[in-house]
């Protein structure tokens, strides 16, 4: 590994620490480093490329994310094959706690490999028993597929009844009736409509100018974070 990023500009030393340690972690896991492009490892997961990627991009530097970017070769495979290896290189990861992140397409493109819920998304696992069938689709038999429509059907049910039934709420007491029934308008001169308060709210009352001046300033002193 060298302290340089995508670009060739120097990754300060203290970000190279942690990366460097991330790296020597995916060593010890067989995965390997690119000879020609440092930082940059890689591994295959059935037939399929997988990368960790310690070099940042155009757009997000690494000392913003100081830790892999991940994604897969083989644009032309089916995109379950591709996810399926994307996650088991991420059983890797995970294993030695080394974070990661997927690219914006990724994750938030209709496109995007992982866009959408976990559950809807296929990856040769069946996504009720778990076993790997090797195959596109979310389960490994109409029994599993079946077996999980029940489940979802008896978790709506008893969604359902809970937002009706709450058998340990103690019952509400009923509002007494009172005699009170003089407004503010019997008495002129006091409560918060009195004319003295009015008069007090009209002293304090900031004018649209002030208030923007206020606004504008609270908003200067915000940091955006950088993408």
């Amino acid at each position: 590994m060298k302290p340089i990023d995508i670009k060739g500009r120097p990754i300060f030393s203290r970000i190279f620490t942690i990366l460097q340690k991330y790296g020597e972690k995916l060593l010890e896991l067989d995965w390997k480093e690119s000879i020609n492009k440092p930082n940059l490892f890689y591994k295959e997961f059935n037939g399929i490329m997988v990368f960790a990627d310690m070099r940042g991009t155009e757009i997000i530097p690494i000392w913003d994310e100081p830790y892999p970017y991940v994604y897969a070769s083989g644009q032309l495979e089916d995109a379950w094959k591709r996810r399926r290896a994307i996650n088991k290189a991420l059983e890797d990861l995970n294993g030695v706690n080394i974070p990661h992140r997927f690219s914006f397409y990724d994750e938030c493109e209709p496109d995007g490999l992982f866009f959408g819920y976990e559950k809807e998304l296929a990856d040769g696992k069946c996504k009720l028993c778990g076993k790997e069938f090797d195959s596109d689709g979310l389960f490994c038999s109409e029994k599993c597929e079946k077996a999980h429509l029940q489940l979802e059907e008896m978790s709506e049910k008893e969604y359902a009844s809970s937002k009706t039934d709450f058998p340990d709420l103690p019952p509400q007491k009923p509002k007494q009736k009172t005699n009170e029934t003089k407004s503010h308008l019997d008495a002129p001169n006091s409560g918060k409509h009195s004319p003295t308060n009015v008069q007090n709210t009209l002293d304090t009352f900031e004018t649209p100018s002030e208030m923007f001046k206020k606004r504008k300033a609270s908003r200067d002193r915000v940091k955006h974070p950088r993408y």
